[in-house]
């Protein structure tokens, strides 16, 4: 009950400096690059100029932000190790937070003691592992072409989601391996394996669960918060700026500038 407690006093402290730093680093800057896009906008004056709408075609939203295509262009390597990150980052958190709401804020049955619970485990290890091989990929890269994605890619922010990732796993598999009849353990394909591992050592895998859960807590936490002011945040506004500025005749050279370098 305690560190359900402390959880709950992280939650909205992290959620605190993410919405800051969400405004300052990615609000302001789209609804900028809206203001700069609208082709009636003027060229100087207040920037509360209205949005430009209708917002860009389908299309351009699914090459520019989903599937990245300039990156596929660019080498596939990269666009593999960016799908395996940024499809295992939303995917991950979207389950991550199903999993919170049906099992823990909302319970419904299914979820809570059904198969509904499994599925929902299943889930979280899928899109988990999916994240930390592209994760260990871009780590691989980052560390063999330092001098060249050192502009790109943040190597510290890039540790600490691997780091996040990896102890994730490590907290589950702690907690299966003193609850070897676990209920749903079949759906923990990789927490579940490691536990059978560990339960070969008779450790006190209680007191070891208990520090690795806070310490992936308190990390957790901290991404979270320190997200929105990192390059990190360049996976979720770049794309949506190039969406934006894609497809535009008036001044369109003028606007991919300002709106790619506001990134």
């Amino acid at each position: 009950m305690i560190k359900y407690t402390f959880l709950w006093m992280l939650i909205p402290v992290s959620m605190a400096f993410f919405l800051v730093g969400l405004y300052k680093n990615f609000v302001s800057k789209i609804g900028h690059i809206l203001w700069v896009n609208d082709p009636g906008a003027p060229e100087a004056g207040s920037r509360s100029a209205r949005l430009r709408l209708p917002f860009p075609a389908g299309e351009t939203v699914f090459r520019e932000a989903a599937i990245q295509k300039r990156i596929a262009d660019r080498s596939t390597f990269l666009w593999v190790r960016h799908l395996l990150i940024f499809f295992g980052f939303i995917s991950l958190f979207i389950v991550s937070q199903f999993y919170a709401l049906l099992t823990e804020v909302c319970p419904i049955g299914y979820f809570v003691n059904g198969t509904g619970r499994g599925y929902l485990k299943f889930g979280l290890e899928f899109t988990g592992l999916v994240l930390l091989a592209g994760l260990t990929l871009g780590l691989i890269h980052r560390l063999v072409y330092g001098e060249q994605e050192k502009t790109f890619v943040e190597l510290r922010l890039l540790f600490l989601l691997w780091f996040i990732t990896v102890t994730g796993f490590l907290t589950e598999s702690l907690r299966l391996a003193t609850e070897p009849h676990a209920r749903f353990i079949r759906y923990s394909f990789v927490a579940g394996a490691a536990a059978q591992i560990m339960r070969a050592y008779h450790w006190n895998w209680n007191s070891i669960h208990t520090l690795v859960w806070t310490i992936h807590v308190v990390t957790t936490a901290f991404f979270f918060g320190y997200l929105p002011f990192t390059k990190f945040i360049h996976i979720f506004a770049a794309p949506l700026g190039r969406s934006i500025t894609m497809g535009q005749d008036t001044q369109k050279l003028k606007r991919e500038k300002i709106a790619e370098g506001l990134l």
